[in-house]
């Protein structure tokens, strides 16, 4: 109720100002009061074209913008970056040479050439001392003085001191040690940073269902958490442990070991990589197929390259083209498509982007063709659409292939909290789903949407809009 009221007097001392001014221009003469709708197109305006109600709110001020995050923002003046909140106020001062989002209630930032981390009220917590670090991972992050790193919390304490050439990462595989490198030899420090594993090995993989892959000598084998070695270091070359077993190779041949280094699965193959939804790739006769934890060839080495399952589905190159196949060999999307070797389909909302020569359509998970290659480019669904191209413009389409938004637009960016950014005629503006305009088409340039607001660029300078169009005032530090 008590903002209700400020709005109401704040809306009647816009109209009232002028009224003013033009009254003390015209020596004292009172004009007529303008009506209402004179004064909605005033205020617009005046909103528009970033006229002031006072000296420290505005509407654009900002020379670069990146979207809210834990409802903040960054934003640069005069070449630093600060961060503002979702009412305008900057509740770090723009001082730093390079921001990262906030994230878990911290953000990277960057002064005087190193690094550190401020919370959300601007406050230092890691003093910007570190020439890099990472992402916090849980309490961790990873930091480097001097091309050394080490390890610290999100309190600055020291875990691990700079001195190694190397520190990986306690949750790769969800585990409590992290393999460290010194003076050229790899070992594995605890959450303490104390030393546990010596550092006596020429490489090391993390650990990964309690045991770790390392190498001596020239060979690998496999230690457990108290440093011991539970397979010698005699096989060519292992991988990490996954679903009991590792794939491994010996002698010239692959095969696959448990953890007592006896093997399950003869070591016959040409390659093998790790099991994945209790299936494993291997290579025989030049061609590649799948087998099960018991060796048995459940789907046979007949493709060029297959990769690993995901919930249910793997993506297989026959003759140079890709498809879909599922646990029983079966080919649920045939193998016609040209999308590179590289690409591993990732289904998204079901659907996924195919290519036949150099155009672009969409298939199901079902194996349903949801639209036919025809298109010039295409981005994955969001939210129900994907944008697509098709003779140099861009439009979306729906779940069913049925084109909702017609393809008249120089650009459009994927759907993002129901609104889609597009371009025409270097202009910017957001419509719905269904194709309506709902933010004119008037910016130079614009943003999706994030966390209810979308950053927009006019005349150079940038700010914050919300869903119905209106600014976000920009009212300095808090």
């Amino acid at each position: 109720m008590e903002r209700t009221v400020k709005k109401i007097i704040y809306t009647a001392l816009l109209a009232i100002v002028p009224m003013v001014t033009m009254a003390q221009a015209s020596g004292g003469q009172i004009r007529r009061k303008p009506n209402v709708s004179e004064r909605n197109t005033q205020n617009k305006r005046n909103n528009d074209i970033n006229l002031k109600n006072n000296s420290n709110v505005v509407s654009y001020k900002y020379e670069k913008v990146d979207k809210f995050s834990e409802s903040i923002a960054p934003v640069m003046l005069n070449g630093k970056w600060g961060f503002i909140d979702k009412s305008g106020n900057e509740i770090v001062s723009c001082v730093y040479e390079a921001v990262e989002l906030f994230e878990s209630g911290v953000a990277k930032v960057k002064l005087n050439g190193s690094f550190g981390f401020i919370d959300k009220t601007g406050k230092n917590i890691i003093p910007c001392r570190y020439e890099a670090v990472s992402s916090f991972k849980g309490n961790e992050t990873y930091v480097t003085i001097n091309g050394k790193s080490g390890v610290i919390d999100k309190t600055g304490k020291i875990i691990a001191p700079c001195i190694y050439e190397r520190v990986g990462s306690y949750f790769q595989y969800g585990e409590d040690l992290a393999m460290v490198k010194l003076y050229g030899k790899y070992g594995f420090i605890d959450k303490t940073g104390s030393l546990v594993i010596p550092c006596d090995y020429e490489s090391a993989w993390p650990f990964s269902e309690g045991v770790a892959c390392v190498r001596l000598n020239g060979k690998d084998g496999f230690i457990n958490k108290s440093g011991n070695l539970i397979i010698p270091c005699q096989l060519n070359y292992a991988y990490p442990f996954e679903e009991g077993l590792a794939a491994v190779n010996y002698n010239g041949g692959w095969g696959y070991i448990d953890k007592t280094g006896r093997f399950v699965i003869p070591n016959k193959l040409e390659d093998a990589r790790s099991f994945s939804e209790g299936i494993a790739a291997v290579k025989y006769n030049g061609r590649e197929g799948f087998i099960d934890n018991l060796g048995n060839v459940i789907i046979p080495c007949k493709y060029d390259m297959v990769f690993p399952f995901k919930d249910g589905l793997a993506t297989v190159r026959l003759n140079g083209k890709a498809g879909v196949i599922n646990k029983k060999g079966q080919e649920i999307i045939p193998c016609i498509y040209n999308n590179p070797s590289t690409i591993i389909f990732e289904f998204v909302e079901g659907i996924i982007v195919v290519q036949i020569g150099s155009k672009y359509g969409f298939v199901s998970k079902s194996g349903r063709e949801i639209a036919p290659c025809i298109y010039d480019s295409a981005n994955n669904y969001s939210e129900g659409v994907a944008v697509v191209k098709y003779n140099g413009k861009w439009g979306c389409i729906d779940a069913d292939g049925q084109e909702v938004i017609p393809c008249n637009y120089d650009m459009i960016s994927n759907c993002s909290e129901g609104m889609l950014m597009v371009k025409l005629n270097g202009k910017c503006g957001y419509i719905n789903k269904t194709g309506k305009v709902i933010i004119p088409i008037k910016y130079d340039n614009a943003c999706p949407f994030s966390e209810g607001y979308a950053a927009v660029e006019i005349n150079g300078k940038w700010g914050f809009i919300d869903k119905e169009g209106k600014n976000l005032p920009l009212r300095g530090n808090k």
